[in-house]
């Protein structure tokens, strides 16, 4: 791997609503590949974090919803950002529940530093390596995504958007004959 240079990673920071127990350690949800901090979880961070007195934070992986895009993306990659957001918040330790490719990041940041994971739940991910042309798949669906959102029109309803989003990705991905 390259030499490790972070993205800055977009977050939404839950907080018990009858108090945190700064003793505990925080939860991360980690979305999955083609999802975002929005879709994947839903409001599970904070009904989480209320019935167990822990602050969480959910996360965008680099290149989905509003972190930082890079040329640069693999799973190594997602669990240095993770442990490099670990260190900006100065957590000694962290629990981290992660969707299928966040659950592979979990893996990947526990194995590297075993220290600072106090738990990891991993739900739906691969059991071997991910082909890399499915990596390049999934990263060019992104990119069209990025793509697609600047077209939007403008003053659309949500679900409009999400249609033209689909449309979009679908006229730009059909096979050529």
């Amino acid at each position: 791997m390259a030499r490790f240079k972070p993205v800055k990673i977009a977050y939404e920071q839950f907080e018990p609503k009858c108090g945190s127990d700064d003793r505990l350690s925080p939860l991360i949800f980690l979305h999955g590949i083609t999802s975002s901090k929005e879709i994947t979880w839903g409001d599970l961070p904070q009904v989480i974090a209320d019935r167990t007195k822990r602050k969480a934070y959910n996360l965008d992986a680099r290149n989905h919803g509003d972190s930082e895009w890079s040329e640069e993306f693999d799973f190594d990659l997602n669990a240095e950002d993770l442990l490099h957001f670990i260190d900006e918040k100065s957590f000694p330790k962290v629990v981290i529940i992660g969707h299928s490719m966040g659950g592979i990041t979990g893996i990947k940041a526990a194995l590297k530093a075993p220290k600072r994971i106090e738990m990891l739940f991993v739900e739906e991910k691969f059991v071997k390596k991910v082909p890399q042309a499915f990596m390049d798949e999934a990263l060019s669906y992104m990119n069209i995504w990025r793509e697609a959102e600047r077209f939007i029109p403008t003053g659309v309803e949500k679900e409009q958007a999400e249609n033209f989003i689909t449309e979009y990705i679908l006229r730009k991905t059909r096979p050529k004959n």
